[in-house]
């Protein structure tokens, strides 16, 4: 008798690994392919000492349309850039967004034809 097929633990290998691309991308896994691939960094704001501004630079071979950030605190999206092109860099702060970040904020950066927003956690 036989205790379990060979088919069904390689499909459920399969779907624990795939489930994870499907979600978000809190990490490199699945950038360029569910979400925007992007390279994220943080520096402090000049006019705002309270608050961070995030440089957003496209890593990926193809341009991005659509670029939208959000954050945890805020219930909607906003554009910071219609197109962006391969290695150009974006910025978003106080001045673009209803607010700074903070530390502990968590950034999500959508692109249109993307399911996914690329997450960020502010450091």
């Amino acid at each position: 008798m036989r205790l379990f097929r060979a088919k069904k633990p390689v499909f459920y290998i399969v779907v624990l690994i795939a489930m994870p691309l499907l979600w978000s991308c809190d990490s490199r896994i699945g950038q360029g392919l569910t979400c925007p691939e992007v390279h994220v960094a943080v520096r402090g704001s000049i006019f705002d000492q309270k608050s961070l501004v995030v440089v957003i630079s496209n890593a990926g071979a193809k341009p991005l349309f659509g670029v939208g950030v959000s954050c945890s605190r805020w219930d909607k999206k906003f554009l910071i850039s219609r197109k962006l092109m391969p290695g150009e860099t974006v910025e978003a702060g106080w001045a673009e967004l209803p607010s700074g970040f903070k530390k502990g904020d968590t950034a999500e950066i959508f692109a249109d034809n993307y399911p996914s927003p690329f997450k960020v956690r502010i450091e």
